[in-house]
């Protein structure tokens, strides 16, 4: 999962040491961050450049500016995942096969090879992208070529993407059998319905969904919270975007309009013909593509004029009035993005111990307890527990922790997220559920909202009384 990025964050976490310090975690956080952090960067030049390359420069900066300022892309960009990767090389991708195709170097054929290569072994779920990229590679030989130049470039294109695959089948064949046995499960199947197409729309939109995830989370915003606003923001977003397809289109393009609107089409087929679980944060590779139909879009009005400085007066001025517009819409969403977590695990830690450092002498001073979205990241200390299907004496188990806790005077908290799951009918946890739902026993200690659905941690606090512990039972 992502592995391009985990080996790019292990070589830049190489070296940390924490000194002992109480306060500092086992790990640092910026380090492993930071490839995330410089690929999110260089994927917003990356763009204006494809778009360039294309031949709209003016269309190109109003690229990068609007994926700069786009909540969605600021959500993610700096993300500890491969997202940011593919953000970057989608577009250097097909940077690459455009110039390929118009030029025939081997140099760009030999930057397209290896840009297909790391796109999929960041995140196998760019197979959208690559597909929809050599699908309209294929028809552009077909269609703007002939003769021996059909015969010599489609060999190129072959040898590309032979040269591309080898690697991904020598580092990547092994991990089918656990592919497979994770598509078996639960986790990997749904039914794609018309509300996630909704939120995709609005995430891609302006980073919010449509529908309100969490009711009662102050941090979340929807769009469905102001209908005539969002409708004309959404409305417009998309109009500028279809205006894009037309005009590269109208332009001969029709290729690269093909290339930047079916990875999208792509996978909702595929989720809705295989049942396969989608995830908002799936459609985050293709975010660049959209942008710079969007961006094209918004500056065609002033192609239209002959004179060049009229020309390109009126392309800034409807740009600048477009961001704005963009910026003033969506600020209230990026300036949560900028000052909060989207899962506070750290934060919530931090209200359970003073000592985050798992090798300080002290950090045995506090019990902490986690049985639904536990933190082990942040700290790896606490007692974790499975299902109580798998493991029957997990109950016991836990009783025994606030025994201890009553011996030894420690405090105890329990850190935990999506507490509806284990209150369910077919809770997996049912017993230790109820014990902290038990007032006798627990205290809500902290409420930590995320941003994301089932983000929010919750805190509980164990009053003590361990003598009691058996009357909450079931």
């Amino acid at each position: 999962n992502h592995v391009l990025f985990s080996t790019l964050a292990r070589l830049s976490h190489g070296g940390y040491d924490h000194g002992g310090a109480p306060e500092k975690l086992h790990f640092d956080e910026t380090r492993l961050r930071l490839p995330a952090f410089l690929f999110g960067l260089a994927a917003v030049p990356m763009l204006g450049y494809l778009v360039a390359t294309i031949g709209y420069r003016r269309a190109g900066l109003a690229a990068m500016l609007l994926l700069a300022l786009h909540p969605f892309f600021l959500r993610h960009a700096p993300e500890a995942r491969g997202y940011p990767l593919t953000m970057f090389l989608a577009p250097l991708a097909l940077t690459f096969l455009v110039k390929a195709l118009r030029r025939g170097r081997g140099v760009y054929w030999a930057g397209f090879t290896l840009s297909q290569f790391l796109l999929f072994y960041t995140y196998p779920g760019t197979i959208y992208l690559l597909v929809s990229i050599n699908g309209a590679a294929l028809f552009y030989l077909i269609a703007r070529t002939s003769g021996r130049d059909r015969l010599t470039q489609g060999a190129r294109w072959l040898a590309s993407n032979l040269a591309a695959a080898t690697p991904v089948l020598f580092l990547m064949t092994a991990l089918l059998p656990q592919m497979a046995e994770y598509m078996k499960g639960n986790r990997a199947h749904g039914d794609l319905k018309a509300t996630w197409i909704e939120d995709n729309l609005a995430h891609m939109a302006a980073g919010v969904p449509w529908f309100d995830p969490e009711p009662g989370n102050e941090l979340i915003g929807s769009m469905s919270g102001s209908p005539p606003m969002s409708i004309l923001l959404l409305a417009a977003f998309y109009l500028a975007a279809a205006a894009g397809i037309y005009r590269l289109v109208r332009g001969g393009h029709l290729w690269i309009a093909a290339t930047l609107i079916a990875p999208y089409l792509l996978m909702l087929l595929h989720a809705w013909t295989t049942h396969t679980l989608l995830y908002q944060w799936y459609s985050v590779p293709l975010l660049p593509f959209l942008i710079a139909l969007v961006a094209l879009g918004l500056e065609f009005p002033a192609s239209f004029l002959r004179d060049v400085r009229a020309r390109t007066l009126a392309g800034l001025g409807t740009l600048a009035l477009a961001l704005g517009l963009y910026v003033g819409a969506t600020r209230g969403q990026v300036h949560v993005l900028r000052s909060r977590s989207v899962e506070p695990l750290r934060e919530s830690v931090a209200t359970t111990r003073e000592i985050l450092n798992p090798t300080h002498p002290g950090v045995g001073e506090v019990i902490t307890v986690g049985f639904v979205q536990g933190t082990p990241g942040y700290d790896p200390t606490a007692y974790f527990f499975k299902p109580e299907q798998r493991d029957p004496a997990g109950p016991e188990k836990f009783r025994a922790l606030l025994a201890r806790a009553d011996a030894e005077g420690k405090p105890l908290f329990v850190n935990l997220a999506m507490p509806g799951l284990a209150r369910a009918p077919d809770s997996r946890w049912p017993t230790l559920m109820a014990m902290v739902d038990d007032p006798a026993l627990f205290e809500l200690h902290a409420r930590l909202p995320g941003l994301q659905q089932d983000c929010t941690r919750y805190v509980f606090r164990y009053k003590g009384k361990a003598e009691r512990v058996g009357e909450s039972a079931p």
